[in-house]
């Protein structure tokens, strides 16, 4: 029968969306909430069955009348029902970018910087003075803005997108990525700090463990979701073998 085999189907998917859910760290889906996703489904094909054969209304006729010579029931796509929880973690993954909090990172080092300045200037300042300090910061600045300008050029060369939150059209392991699977985002944790270093300031350095926590709650984490929801394998293979800062 065709929902013996949507049921198959639907057994594979949750069980796709349940490893996402373990991997977000995600409370896993109950056994009642499956059964009645299935449900759900059954009751989809068996709606749709009773406009294929015709105009019976009797429950019977609609679930076991087979449909006319010529006409094929056909139900809802498993992936599209709600097995996830998530409806972004439903949608086929070509269709849909990662589900991130933050769609412009490079805004969250630079608000992280200026507060940090802030602080250093008008509320508490914390100098930082050593000899040759600033020549370090430069160099770190110069360094790190370096790796993330690399980053960017790649992900273009390779005709993919920069922004987060829209589909990507395939997986980047060239150039800087082959040693951080976050490049730009690396680059700009470096940077931070060496900022702070040229303003001879703690509070940089202080702030940079924050930024770098904040972008990886916010953003990386959904983009690692999404990166495996959309290439599978081949995402898990550069993940095992790539460090996701340096």
């Amino acid at each position: 029968m065709e929902f013996l085999e949507d049921e198959r189907e639907n057994e594979v998917v949750w069980a796709r969306n349940d490893f996402v859910d373990r991997l977000l760290g995600r409370k896993p889906r109950t056994e009642a909430f499956r059964a009645l996703s299935l449900r759900t489904t059954q009751d989809h094909c068996n709606e749709h069955s009773a406009t294929t054969i015709g105009d019976r209304d009797e429950t019977e006729e609609r679930v076991t009348a087979a449909p006319r010579r010529g006409h094929r029931r056909r139900c809802a796509r498993p992936e599209l029902l709600d097995f996830g929880g998530d409806p972004a973690m439903n949608a086929p993954a070509r269709a849909r970018g990662a589900a991130v909090q933050v769609k412009a990172p490079p805004l969250l080092y630079g608000l992280s910087l200026a507060a940090a300045l802030v602080m250093h200037q008008w509320v508490l300042p914390l100098p930082l003075s050593l000899p040759g300090l600033p020549y370090a910061g430069v160099v770190l600045v110069v360094a790190g803005l370096g790796l993330g300008l690399s980053g960017m050029v790649t992900v273009l060369a390779h005709r993919t997108t920069l922004a987060p939150h829209l589909p990507v059209s395939r997986l980047v392991v060239a150039g800087p990525y082959r040693v951080s699977r976050n490049p730009m985002y690396t680059g700009l944790s470096v940077a931070l700090v060496g900022a702070g270093l040229c303003a001879g300031s703690w509070w940089p350095l202080i702030v940079a463990p924050l930024c770098m926590l904040a972008t990886y709650r916010w953003v990386i984490r959904a983009e690692e979701a999404y990166l495996l929801d959309r290439f599978g394998a081949d995402y898990q293979r550069y993940r095992a073998q790539v460090r996701r800062w340096l």
